[in-house]
């Protein structure tokens, strides 16, 4: 992020990459079932894959939950580059509060607002609803005079998408790098 210089003072500056929310490799895909199998086996699991100490394979990981749940990872990477191939099945999808679409990170660390205004019924996108390529998502304010809406990126979605599950609730803070939402890609 660049700087300017007011008043003797640095302030941030946003730029056209700081409007857009980055969208998740296919690895990230795998911090959808944390909630399931806990945090620290699958860091380890994206950790072997993008580092490239496993190339290819496939994981069936049981969990201690009552009624027990299995995710089987299938993964492949034969090139060795950020290209990863991640296929998640099982009945692990059952559980409501797991998303397999592509997640997308917050830029920025601010609070999250899904309405234009306070006073607006409904939020800038519902579950469900397609958004165009460019199209907003929600609002993230810094400070009182720094406020932006982050946009559906065009690159990682160039025919739109739909919004299957919003993370994090109105009017509360998001450190930057944190999931914001999933979104299915419009094919």
């Amino acid at each position: 992020m660049r700087l300017k210089k007011i008043i003797g003072k640095h302030i941030p500056r946003v730029t056209q990459s700081d409007v857009y929310p980055k969208a998740g490799e296919a690895s990230e895909k795998l911090k959808a079932v944390i909630p399931v199998f806990g945090e620290e086996i699958i860091n380890a699991i994206i950790k072997s894959i993008t580092t490239g100490q496993v190339r290819h394979g496939e994981i069936e990981l049981v969990s201690l939950t009552d009624p027990k749940q299995i995710v089987k990872v299938s993964f492949d990477n034969a090139v060795g580059n950020k290209d990863i191939k991640v296929q998640l099945s099982g009945d692990w999808k059952l559980s409501q509060d797991i998303s397999v679409d592509n997640p997308l990170f917050s830029p920025v660390n601010g609070i999250v607002y899904r309405k234009h205004q306070p006073t607006d019924e409904k939020p800038i996108v519902e579950e469900g609803q397609i958004i165009e390529p460019n199209g907003a998502i929600c609002a993230i304010s810094q400070t009182k005079n720094n406020i932006w809406h982050l946009q559906l990126p065009p690159d990682k979605f160039p025919l739109g998408g739909i919004l299957t599950k919003f993370v994090v609730p109105d009017g509360k803070e998001v450190k930057k790098g944190e999931v914001i939402c999933y979104i299915k890609k419009v094919e």
